[in-house]
């Protein structure tokens, strides 16, 4: 049923001047992104577009159960407005939510209970069919998803076909969106409340903990401690730091011109996207924060981030810091050469059962990435080593898509391929020379834990 109701809403959207969207809303960092590239859409076709959500009897993520019910993670974010879109503000968008909401419900709970009951046949019958005799990932909430990437008609992958979409162009292009005037005007007078001068320039910072997703071991994850120094150079510089994420996260000790916002009363959906919107830039490893910062189009310094493709620099003012990589095969920290020819795919690189342990950027690492970032001059060119890893980034993943079978998945290898020629970040440079023929952790005689090593895969 839902494929044929994706198959009709793409009908009408090749036809319409109107494109409808359903951006995955209960999740805050993929929202963002299908917000963004949904936006790119609209753009290169001429068109509007729609973004619709799901309304819920309950308002927030909730365990019930010991079944945790889902939620829209922003309504805020999915109400911003853009010369290419439509506003969803209105009575028939309500009504439309409500129905979305009922529909996305029914699909969920079904999917659970059919979870639930196979498991019990498969006992008595182990020829049950597992997960794939329902797929919930194709609910009405994905609406539009795979054409944002995967050109209408296409069915197979192609390198010719992602040349001819010019991302990189694309990109260049990109208007963000904005928040309305007046919840505009709310968010400000918020913040000077918070105690930032509206003379004063902030930048935001994002540091992802297990509270939120409730894991206890996550690749993403990082310690906020070794973000104090580089904090500080923030501050030094005349800035403001405003820390995001939720009141789960570990408290920042007090620091002149910082605001440990989750832990404030000024913490609501409008304030974290009025900050993320309005920041100078943004610091943050890989999380769904990062997607919610690139929808405005923000500088960003990515720390930590574990990935060749999503997570990596986007744009020509990102910079960023890859973890350092334990193999414990070699028994060593791999240096960047040996990264650029290893084993590694396009989201996260593997670890832990798959032989390596990720270890995240020392404190020091962090506070020069961010000087760098503050004193570059405007109109820098990239080094020569920068240069080298950029070229090698892409030689791997090119290798990753030589290796993939293309028959299934097709849209979401489009949606990767659109970020591998086209992005124009880089890494630090002086994290680059340390770290290029040996690592500077193996040089420092740094050895991680092994009993992480034992740890599965999130």
């Amino acid at each position: 049923m839902f494929r044929l109701i994706h198959k009709g809403f793409g009908y009408i959207g090749r036809r319409c001047p109107i494109l409808i969207q359903t951006p995955r809303s209960t999740v805050f960092g993929n929202c963002a992104e299908e917000m963004l590239y949904g936006l790119l859409k609209a753009k290169r076709e001429n068109k509007k577009i729609l973004f619709l959500f799901p309304k819920f009897l309950w308002p927030k993520r909730q365990q019930f159960l010991s079944i945790t019910l889902p939620s829209v993670a922003n309504q805020e974010l999915l109400r911003v407005q853009s010369e290419y879109s439509i506003s969803n503000a209105n009575v028939f968008v309500w009504f439309i939510g409500w129905l979305l909401g009922v529909a996305f419900t029914v699909t969920w709970a079904t999917h659970i209970l059919w979870g639930n009951l196979r498991r019990i046949l498969q006992r008595i019958w182990p020829k049950i069919p597992g997960d794939g005799f329902f797929d919930p990932r194709y609910s009405i909430l994905a609406i539009g998803r795979s054409a944002l990437w995967q050109p209408d008609g296409v069915d197979n992958f192609s390198w010719d076909i992602v040349e001819k979409q010019n991302w990189k162009q694309q990109y260049h292009e990109y208007t963000p969106p904005r928040l309305r005037k007046d919840k505009q005007l709310s968010a400000e007078q918020l913040m000077v409340q918070m105690g930032i001068p509206s003379t004063d320039w902030f930048a935001c910072l994002h540091v992802r903990e297990s509270g939120y997703h409730l894991d206890t071991y996550n690749n993403r994850n990082a310690s906020v401690q070794n973000y104090l120094e580089g904090i500080k150079s923030i501050t030094a510089a005349g800035g403001w730091v405003v820390r995001l994420g939720d009141p789960s996260m570990t408290p920042l000790p007090h620091m002149e011109r910082v605001i440990d916002y989750p832990h404030t009363r000024f913490k609501s959906e409008l304030m974290d996207i009025y900050l993320t919107s309005q920041c100078r830039f943004y610091v943050a490893a890989t999380s769904g924060a990062t997607d919610v910062a690139s929808l405005f189009w923000k500088p960003m310094i990515r720390v930590n981030f574990s990935g060749w493709a999503i997570s990596y620099p986007l744009r020509k003012t990102d910079i960023g810091l890859i973890k350092h990589i334990y193999s414990l095969s070699r028994n060593r920290f791999l240096s960047l050469q040996e990264i650029l020819e290893g084993p590694f795919g396009y989201e996260e690189f593997n670890y832990s059962s798959d032989g390596y342990i990720l270890v995240e950027n020392t404190a020091e690492e962090i506070r020069e990435v961010i000087e760098e970032f503050l004193t570059r001059p405007v109109n820098y060119e990239y080094s020569e080593l920068q240069k080298s890893f950029n070229e090698g980034r892409v030689r791997q993943m090119r290798r990753w898509f030589d290796e993939q079978d293309h028959s299934g998945g097709t849209a979401n290898l489009y949606r990767i391929a659109s970020r591998v020629d086209s992005v124009t970040g880089a890494l630090g440079q002086k994290y680059l020379e340390q770290n290029w023929l040996v690592d500077n952790l193996e040089r420092s005689g740094v050895r991680p834990p092994i009993a992480a090593a034992t740890v599965g895969r999130k």
